[in-house]
């Protein structure tokens, strides 16, 4: 039976992937779940006229600035429950938003959280620009946030990370999400044969079937593997295959699960399918904070530079009536 999966696009880049991945289109497709979509943002700067239902923190055409201080004073638990009244949570859920924003780097994770407690699960996709110090610093302190929210709920806080950075442009990185959306939406289908959401349940609460305490962790989505998947160490792994005679990838992991399309989106595109695998692991964790670390102190010591520089004015003479 096809099944229905939650998305909520939270804050400004939130939402403009929610314009581009337009998934709305994806409802009558075969072999996806039906997305059921909400844009989520402090004001309505960033909304566009559309099919897409709308919740926004505060009624102003202004939103927060890239202060998350601000965010954190208005985005309360109030605006979370009236969100997850408006959008009911599915038996699989996924949160989009920037974690170097202001709206979306604190609704956001308000979102998962609520769905952790209430035993749903979910996977954020999140972007990480660093244009400046103030969006260096979010991003630091949102991650943080996550791995307390991992700690305090006692449930892996999985989340598919993109860095504006390591892409030409913006385009790309939309695109990139774009795929990535697509990919858990087939996962969560409900149409696919071997993995069912049991499978996907325990895959991303991890600590139902390993030894693991609950922690931030990185979701990777691959259509083609590296070389040498020997070398990967995964907490989890799911994989959905086209070919029913294909072998499992050789990869050491803690918890897998395999699948295969559905027959009826098989025979429902001309198109090239290739096999996707989903990998949770912890690996990365620690390079991803010390390099936003090492941004945060570079961005400090141009803030130092640009004080110590600037002129002393004798003010004595100056016309303040002007």
């Amino acid at each position: 039976m096809k099944k229905s999966v939650s998305v909520y696009f939270c804050g400004g880049t939130g939402i403009t992937i929610g314009y581009h991945a337009d998934l709305q289109n994806l409802k009558s497709f075969v072999g996806f779940a039906n997305p059921e979509c909400l844009m989520i943002d402090s004001s309505d700067s960033n909304i566009e006229d559309s099919d897409y239902p709308v919740y926004t923190l505060i009624s102003s055409d202004d939103g927060f600035g890239k202060e998350r201080e601000q965010s954190l004073k208005i985005a309360n638990q109030g605006h979370v429950n009236e969100i997850l009244n408006k959008l009911v949570p599915n038996d699989f859920n996924i949160v989009v938003y920037s974690i170097s924003g202001a709206t979306g780097s604190v609704i956001g994770p308000k979102l998962v959280k609520e769905l952790m407690i209430r035993k749903k699960p979910v996977v954020s996709i999140v972007v990480k620009g660093v244009e400046c110090k103030k969006t260096a610093e979010n991003s630091r302190s949102t991650l943080i946030n996550m791995a307390g929210i991992a700690k305090s709920t006692g449930v892996p806080f999985i989340f598919n990370y993109h860095d504006n950075q390591s892409h030409d442009n913006l385009t790309d990185v939309n695109e990139l999400v774009k795929t990535n959306l697509k990919a858990l939406l087939i996962l969560a289908s409900g149409q696919n044969t071997g993995v069912d959401s049991t499978d996907i349940a325990n895959f991303i609460n991890f600590t139902k079937t390993t030894k693991l305490e609950a922690q931030l962790t990185s979701l990777n989505i691959f259509v083609n593997l590296p070389e040498d998947v020997s070398q990967i160490k995964a907490i989890g792994l799911i994989s959905l295959l086209k070919d029913r005679s294909a072998s499992s990838p050789n990869i050491q992991t803690l918890h897998s699960a395999f699948g295969w399309y559905s027959e009826s989106l098989l025979s429902a595109t001309d198109k090239p399918i290739s096999d996707i695998h989903f990998i949770t692991d912890n690996s990365t964790i620690g390079t991803t904070m010390a390099n936003l670390s090492k941004q945060v102190e570079h961005y400090t010591a141009i803030s130092k530079t640009l004080e110590d520089q600037a002129f002393d004015f004798d003010l004595s003479e100056a016309d303040i009536s002007l």
